[in-house]
């Protein structure tokens, strides 16, 4: 299929589908990439913790290793994720070195 567009000079602009769908895949690619550059700042700047901090929530407490994030919240608002190894209800860290995640939106304030 072709797709023909006449300029304002009265040229005729030939585009292909597959110069369209080209295009649109390019476009749909950088969207995604710009989109999760923007959730990533978005759950960066509004994280209250940092690596090295502890996370408590309902379950327990952790020390956060690592940072990742999500937007599979009810609203789709990005929000951090903190991974680290579980701690006693002491502080201290326990003997099987158990890891698990706190979701930001579970800390305990």
């Amino acid at each position: 299929m072709t797709i023909y567009l006449t300029s304002k000079l009265g040229d005729i602009i030939m585009m292909t589908l597959i110069d369209y769908l080209s295009q649109l895949k390019i476009l749909d690619h950088d969207y995604n990439k710009n989109k999760n550059e923007l959730m990533i700042k978005y759950a960066t700047e509004n994280s209250p913790l940092k690596i090295g901090d502890v996370a408590t929530d309902h379950i327990g407490s952790i020390i956060v290793e690592q940072i990742k994030f999500t937007a599979a919240t009810d609203d789709h608002i990005p929000v951090c994720l903190y991974l680290g190894q579980t701690l006693k209800k002491d502080g201290s860290q326990t003997k099987k070195k158990e890891k698990r995640m706190v979701y930001q939106g579970n800390l305990k304030k």
